[in-house]
């Protein structure tokens, strides 16, 4: 075939193509039915959760030649015991005391606190212990901790 069959024949069939487009597009009409609205029900599905188990077994490892056996760990009921009598302790009468401040020295890291016990000032340092039984437990800038017979007390300063 000559190169102007060929062309000819490729233009006819462009055309058929576009023509086949354009009767579809534009002459052909769609068929309208008249369709009934459907009404929704509402459907409840009820959803069951199945639990996932599965068994783990012991694989062997292919690099070591002995089966390692994980080990069953069972746990330990512990009981609480119930005190049947509780112990009445005396409320521990503490001094009257006072905190007036710290001081800080170069050398030293602990602070030294300055404190009035019963109308007597004394400088004391953390853990030292006033009056026989009364322990510094902790200097703080604003206040002082005391320790006294199994009871502590927070003094703030003046």
């Amino acid at each position: 075939m000559s190169k102007k069959n060929i062309n000819i024949v490729l233009i006819l069939l462009v055309l058929f193509i576009w023509g086949s487009i354009g009767y579809t597009y534009f002459v052909k009409k769609e068929t309208t039915q008249n369709i009934m609205p459907v009404t929704k029900k509402n459907v409840l599905t009820k959803y069951t959760m199945r639990k996932d188990t599965f068994e783990l077994t012991n694989i062997k490892n292919p690099f070591k030649k002995v089966l390692v056996t994980p080990r069953i760990v069972t746990k330990k009921t512990t009981e609480k015991t119930v005190q049947s009598q509780r112990k009445v302790t005396a409320k521990a009468i503490w001094p009257s005391i006072t905190y007036h401040g710290y001081v800080l020295s170069k050398g030293s890291s602990r602070k030294l606190g300055i404190i009035n016990v019963n109308g007597k000032i004394m400088k004391k340092r953390e853990k030292d212990i006033i009056l026989e039984t009364i322990k510094i437990t902790k200097i703080f800038e604003d206040s002082i901790q005391f320790q006294f017979n199994n009871s502590t007390k927070t003094i703030k300063i003046k």
